[in-house]
């Protein structure tokens, strides 16, 4: 049987009234004896429900979270130890809303059968998730991983914030810190967000940063800034004769055209004409082959109109 000692140790900010709650609902369902082996919940009393961890089984489970995340790190036994605490503490921490919920069920003469049925409509009914140990695993361990610092990462995570500043940078936006992204990285890399749902919440911000373009991020989820200007950023690598990935959304040109686009539809973007006659203007197109060709035929025409051979 769970003592008052025992919950009190657990959780010391508890009043006397939640204590009491807790061990009258605690001591008639009963808590099961210590497994090597954690137990699945199962929501049909308290103790069925309730899994108490050793030292080994805790160890365990936390080795199997820590193999899903890619955490390479191993846990020393204080850690091991504080989980089992943060465990039971949480877990008791959801029993007792159940026990506060259905003591507001009862009356003075129910009995011990009633309790016990309360408990579990109430369980059923309005905590129908319940307390999962795999799930508390999982979040212990994410809890561990800082993706500002490469050595809590496994090769997956590092794999998934490449992918989310990739992203970002594909949206050329100022909306978003490397806190922002790492958090973003983390909520995908766990399982709480897909890539595509990442793209959609970056999508937004781009709307704010780039209302010219609103209704065509609403209509295609998966677009992005650079997408939209990638007709300029390959006709200006082409006139420079340069790789389309060395031409940044920052060229003063790309954001020349990008913010020329305007939501009230007055302004209309430049044609590729336009486009390559402003690149030629540039300074980089003077280290071209193209220009040095040019250059070489102007100074065979000039020379052929004075008189010159050539």
């Amino acid at each position: 049987m769970i003592t008052e000692a025992q919950v009190r140790a657990e959780h010391p900010n508890w009043t006397e009234v939640q204590v009491a709650q807790f061990m009258q609902f605690a001591n008639i369902m009963g808590t099961p004896a210590e497994s090597n082996k954690p137990t699945a919940t199962n929501s049909s009393s308290t103790a069925s429900s309730r899994t108490r961890l050793t030292f080994n089984s805790a160890k365990a489970m936390l080795a199997e979270a820590a193999d899903a995340a890619g955490y390479p790190k191993t846990f020393s036994d204080a850690e091991i130890n504080d989980y089992i605490k943060k465990f039971n503490a949480a877990q008791d921490e959801q029993i007792a809303k159940v026990i506060t919920i259905a003591s507001k069920k009862m009356t003075p003469d129910t009995n011990d059968s009633g309790k016990q049925k309360i408990f579990e409509q109430t369980m059923q009914e309005e905590f129908p998730s319940f307390f999962k140990p795999t799930e508390f695993a999982k979040d212990f361990i994410w809890e561990k991983v800082n993706f500002a610092d490469q050595a809590t990462l496994g090769a997956g995570a590092v794999g998934t914030l490449a992918s989310i500043r990739g992203l970002v940078d594909s949206f050329d936006i100022v909306g978003m810190t490397e806190q922002d992204i790492q958090a973003l990285a983390k909520a995908v890399a766990k399982g709480d967000k897909s890539i595509q749902e990442a793209t959609v919440e970056v999508q937004q911000i781009a709307k704010r940063e780039y209302p010219q373009f609103a209704e065509r991020f609403d209509k295609d989820p998966t677009l992005t800034t650079k997408s939209i200007a990638e007709p300029i950023i390959k006709t200006l690598a082409s006139v420079w004769e340069v790789d389309a990935s060395e031409i940044k959304m920052s060229n003063p040109l790309v954001m020349k055209w990008m913010q020329g686009v305007t939501a009230d539809g007055k302004s209309v973007p430049p044609t590729k004409y336009e486009i390559m006659l402003a690149a030629k203007k540039d300074p980089k197109y003077q280290y071209t082959q193209a220009a040095n060709n040019d250059a070489r035929d102007a100074a065979t025409a000039l020379s052929s109109a004075l008189g010159y051979g050539v």
